[in-house]
C-alpha cells in the first residue's frame, strides 16, 4: 500500500468497474485491513465516501465485524 500511495495509485476515489463502486477504503474495510487503511488515510484519502448504495467504509467494516477498523475511523477521522 505504501508503494501505491507513493506513486499516487491510491488517489482514485472509486473503482468504477465494480457494481458497488467501492473505493480502496471500502475494500480494505471489507477485509478488515486497518493498517493499510491508516496508510491511505494519512496520505489524504477521504475517510467518508459513499458507495453506489450510500454505504461508507465504516458501514462495510461494521457489517463484516471488523471492530478495529471501525475504531480507527471513529477515533482518528
Amino acid at each position: 500500500i505504501r508503494t501505491l500511495v507513493a506513486f499516487g495509485d491510491c488517489t482514485s476515489e472509486t473503482v468504477e468497474n465494480t457494481e458497488q463502486e467501492w473505493s480502496a477504503l471500502h475494500w480494505l474495510a471489507r477485509h478488515g485491513d486497518a493498517a493499510s487503511a491508516e496508510v491511505i488515510l494519512r496520505s489524504g484519502f477521504p475517510a467518508f465516501l459513499p458507495d453506489a448504495n450510500g454505504r461508507f467504509a465504516i458501514d462495510i467494516a461494521g457489517i463484516a465485524g471488523h471492530a478495529v477498523f471501525v475504531k480507527l475511523l471513529v477515533q482518528e477521522y
